[in-house]
């Protein structure tokens, strides 16, 4: 799951200043974890420390809420039991990378995915961006070809996943799921290397740091994760995350070693 807090951080300095460049540099000067890390842990923590989704996202947002979060997901994290918003955001794809890494079980896992997204999004789109994630990552564990995966997620999500990439670079911001996830599964299905699939994932623009951050889920799947690459995105997450937040790092990238790759 440490390939999701990866794209993350390689992806954030360019979510204000978007590239097309396909051979843009990875976690270079300037990069940094931003809030889809934080809610990526979050949702680590709650799988296994046995917290709600709602307890856990609320904890990390108090923790580090300068660190780019929406005023929408802000608003219902600074209110101990608001209910859900119908937001179509794309928050509830860039944390749940967890539970596809976590929970075997297909079926089992897309209902884990509804209760996680649901407790602060409730929008149908909101719902079909986490189960994009985790359904796209269990099906890549299991060694499904690419064009099959895209197929199934179409049947899973509504989603189709065949995108024009230069249509996708002449299309305004869009931090909504149905306006970044597609690109973003596209990017990890298309490229032929983990590092190939973030910079194919950054070069689209848009929303960079989420839609690397879904693209480094899957391709983390699909590739595993440079070794290099990793130790130096710990290092920055370490740097930029609050050290309460650091035990939970620690074992996002643990459960992540055996996937590393020279």
């Amino acid at each position: 799951m440490f390939g999701a807090i990866i794209g993350d951080t390689c992806g954030s300095k360019y979510e204000w200043r978007n590239t097309h460049d396909p051979a843009v540099p990875l976690g270079d000067q300037g990069c940094q974890a931003t809030d889809d890390t934080v809610m990526t842990l979050a949702t680590l923590e709650a799988l296994t420390g046995n917290r709600d989704y709602a307890t856990s996202y609320r904890r990390f947002w108090r923790l580090s809420p300068d660190i780019g979060f929406g005023p929408r997901f802000a608003r219902w994290a600074s209110q101990d039991g608001a209910p859900a918003n119908d937001s179509c955001g794309n928050g509830s794809a860039m944390r749940a990378a967890p539970i596809g890494w976590l929970i075997d079980d297909f079926d089992a896992a897309l209902r884990e995915a509804d209760t996680a997204t649901l407790v602060s999004h409730q929008h149908p789109d909101a719902v079909a961006g986490a189960r994009a994630v985790v359904a796209g990552i269990i099906l890549l564990r299991q060694g499904m070809a690419p064009a099959a995966v895209a197929r199934r997620l179409t049947l899973v999500t509504g989603y189709e996943f065949a995108i024009d990439p230069q249509e996708v670079r002449r299309r305004p911001f869009d931090a909504t799921c149905a306006g970044s996830v597609p690109q973003a599964v596209w990017a990890a299905l298309t490229a032929d290397g983990f590092e190939a699939a973030l910079r194919l994932a950054i070069s689209l623009g848009g929303d960079s740091d989420t839609i690397a951050c879904v693209t480094g889920a899957l391709a983390e799947a699909r590739f595993g994760l440079p070794r290099s690459l990793a130790a130096t995105c710990l290092a920055i997450a370490r740097a930029t995350l609050p050290r309460e937040l650091h035990p939970t790092l620690e074992l996002a990238y643990d459960l992540s070693r055996s996937r590393l790759i020279d």
